[in-house]
């Protein structure tokens, strides 16, 4: 048997993990990890809620006039920032975020640049919303950014009165009114308020939308197209299956996702769309979460009690392992591969604390015929409101097993198997990898740690870096079984983070590779799909074999 050491592309070291969190326009964080030869063993980070959004601003306006001054701005930021400190949006999120929102669509969207108007949109709802008047606004910022502001703060007009003034106030005033609707209504299916919803709808159609018409053709599509969206409830929610029991996640806005993109155009890459800088591991809400962080109440049908739905509450994070745009887990380092178990760790720590996630699956689809739709390396992981179906199965078994036997079922598989040996693919100090004797896909490797450990969050230094050594020889052994970078699904399996303690549970993580043979694929078809009832094509033994006897070669 072929044993798996850290040798093959170099000893892992720990290095000082440091991590930085930032925002996108839309309100989704980013999170950046890099690691540097450090003393200290600790994990530095910024808050959430309070990024360095103003910098980035200058930075952006100073990559297109060095020369600029953003004096105006940050006093702008300043001001707005006080007079709407400790206010909360209805969806629970700090209203500061709003305006800075606007700045970032007129900025990167619209490439407007004009430093007053910047500072008018920081401003814009501040005479609304705050103590701070016209004449302070006029002594601070001069009359032009006050006028704006002014234009746009509605006092006790109806809607139709209110449009009437944007307009009399300018063509600058309308623009930055429709910027703010715009970003009001990218942000209105987090509102757990249902009925605003609606009314909100009505009245961007009614008023909004012919003014964007006119005025901007950019805006115009993309409020047509969000309103188009939220009227037919694209907004994800969880429906309930009687018959099986379990929730079904419903998220139609995930059609729009992008699709196979040119590689210049490729969203993970540094400085294209979701990530403005260079990076080593960044982990992001996902632009089209299944789950969302502030999920709005679903509308129950009222026809039949027993169509039960619920709000769709979670987090759906991409965690991209490279900033190159070729290349696969298979081809990083072993040290890369060791950081990026470290944020593995990190993120099921910091995702499970969380009061409304009760399950943090980390997970990553590969090759198309996965039905991946970027190319660039990348995992994800959804943080669930509920166990899933499978887990509690194998929650389920195991907790009866332990209760008959004394003994953890994983325990006693890995043992069963190593005392058989013809189904280890390799295994090192820590882990053991095997194709299981109950195996579904002919090629389904799964690693077990030999220590009984519930889930990452229990992984010392040296099993993680035992891990990424195992992870490496088992990615390089499926590449190398038939000359092609290997598709494959990878799944880990853990302790829920509901706070109860799982005694009889035992980290694992499974891979599902499609490919039969080189070129058949095994399909999920009628009996699989159809009742569940798995057929598999191979003897495992002669799987096993196969890929134990094919070197990890780079």
């Amino acid at each position: 048997m072929q044993k798996a050491t850290s040798r093959l592309s170099g000893l892992p070291q720990k290095l000082q993990m440091f991590k930085r969190v930032a925002e996108m326009s839309d309100g989704r964080y980013l999170i950046y990890y890099s690691w540097r030869n450090h003393s200290q063993d600790e994990i530095i980070s910024e808050s959430l809620l309070e990024p360095p959004r103003l910098t980035a601003f200058k930075q952006k306006l100073r990559a297109l006039n060095p020369e600029v001054d953003a004096t105006l701005l940050e006093k702008a930021y300043e001001t707005a920032e006080t007079a709407h400190r400790g206010k909360l949006r209805d969806q629970g999120t700090p209203y500061f975020e709003h305006p800075l929102s606007v700045v970032n669509l007129l900025l990167d969207e619209l490439n407007i640049h004009d430093i007053e108007f910047l500072s008018a949109a920081l401003l814009h709802d501040v005479l609304e919303d705050s103590a701070t008047t016209y004449e302070q606004l006029t002594e601070l910022f001069g009359g032009r950014i006050a006028r704006l502001v002014q234009g746009v703060t509605k006092t006790d007009e109806d809607t139709e009165q209110y449009i009437a003034k944007i307009e009399q106030s300018g063509e600058e005033a309308v623009l930055l009114k429709l910027a703010d609707r715009l970003d009001n209504l990218r942000s209105l299916p987090l509102s757990p308020n249902r009925s605003k919803q609606t009314r909100y709808l009505s009245e961007t159609s009614q008023f909004y939308l012919p003014l964007a018409r006119r005025i901007n053709a950019y805006i115009y599509e993309q409020m047509a197209q969000l309103i188009d969206q939220q009227l037919q409830g694209l907004t994800p929610a969880l429906r309930w299956h009687p018959i099986l029991e379990e929730w079904v996640i419903v998220s139609p806005h995930r059609q729009q996702r992008t699709y196979m993109p040119k590689p210049e155009e490729c969203p993970l890459c540094p400085g294209v769309l979701e990530i403005p800088e260079d990076y080593e591991i960044v982990a992001f809400e996902n632009r089209f979460p299944s789950l969302l962080r502030h999920a709005p109440e679903p509308v129950a049908p009222l026809w039949n009690s027993e169509f039960l739905v619920a709000a769709a509450r979670g987090i759906c994070e991409v965690v991209v392992y490279t900033p190159q745009h070729r290349g696969s887990l298979a081809e990083q380092k072993v040290q890369d591969i060791y950081n990026l178990i470290r944020v593995w760790k990190n993120r099921y720590e910091e995702l499970g604390a969380r009061e409304f996630i009760d399950y943090v699956f980390i997970f990553e689809n590969k090759g198309e015929v996965i039905g991946v739709t970027l190319h660039h390396p990348h995992g994800q992981i959804y943080a669930f409101p509920y166990i899933p179906p499978k887990i509690e199965k194998e929650l389920d078994s195991s907790r009866k097993y332990a209760e008959k036997n004394g003994r953890c079922l994983f325990c006693d598989i890995l043992v069963a198997e190593q005392a058989d040996g013809r189904r280890i693919i390799t295994a090192n100090d820590s882990f053991v990898a095997f194709i299981p004797f109950f195996a579904r896909y002919p090629y389904e490797i799964h690693i077990y740690p030999r220590a009984h450990l519930r889930s990452i969050a229990e992984f010392s230094d040296t099993i993680q870096q035992d891990l990424a050594a195992i992870l490496k020889i088992v990615l390089l052994k499926y590449d190398n079984l038939f000359d092609f970078s290997f598709p494959y699904m990878m799944i880990m399996h853990q302790e829920p983070t509901t706070g109860d303690v799982y005694d009889y549970y035992h980290f694992h993580i499974e891979f599902y590779p499609p490919h039969r043979t080189k070129d058949k694929i095994k399909f999920l078809a009628g009996c699989e799909s159809g009742i569940g009832s798995f057929i598999n094509d191979a003897a495992v033994e002669e799987t096993a074999r196969e890929l134990r006897e094919k070197p990890p070669r780079e």
